[in-house]
This record gives C-alpha cells, structure tokens and sequence, in this order.
C-alpha cells in the first residue's frame, strides 16, 4: 500500500499527458484500454487504484469493466466519428488495425 501512495503523489498533469500525446495514463503507465480518456475520472481512479504490471491481458479488462469502462465506449466512438485525428483516439486506432 506505501508503495500505492507514493505513486499517486507522481500522477501526471494534464498538460503533461496532452505533450506524451494521451499513450500514458496520470500514474505512468501505458494507456491499456482504448476508451481509457472518455471514462469519467472516478472510472479511470479506480481502474489505475487496481492496476498492477503483473496483471494478464483479461484481469486488465475484467478490471476496466469492473470499474465501468464500458459505459465511455459511447464516448469515443463519437469523437471518433466527429474528428478521427483527436489525439486521445491512439489506442482505438490501434484497436482497429488489429481488427482489421
């Protein structure tokens, strides 16, 4: 938990994370989900209070869910569709390419 709490104490700002181009998330860490920046702030906390580099592909996903993710999919695909060259949409690109 001491380690939880000094983590938080580094969080990015949002100017910071607009200059990384939105591929980090406050803590750090690798943007893992595509819908990461249309999420509320209280979904993306919870999310990154359970987040862990030990965690596989589905515990990162049953935790997105978990912590609502699924309700800024809406979201995204609509700045999507209104300006597909908005910056926080780089995890979604790479989404579709995959599905491509």
């Amino acid at each position: 938990m001491i380690e939880l709490e000094k983590e938080k104490k580094f969080w990015l700002g949002k100017d910071e994370l607009k200059r990384l181009g939105w591929k980090v998330m406050p803590n750090g860490r690798a943007v893992d989900q595509p819908n990461f920046w249309f999420a509320s702030e209280k979904v993306q906390n919870e999310y990154m209070s359970n987040w862990s580099p030990t965690m596989t592909d589905e515990q990162l996903a049953f935790s997105w869910v978990s912590a609502g993710g699924l309700e800024s999919f809406k979201a995204m695909e609509r700045a999507a569709k209104e300006n597909p060259h908005d910056s926080r949409l780089g995890e979604w690109r790479n989404m579709q390419k995959v599905a491509a």
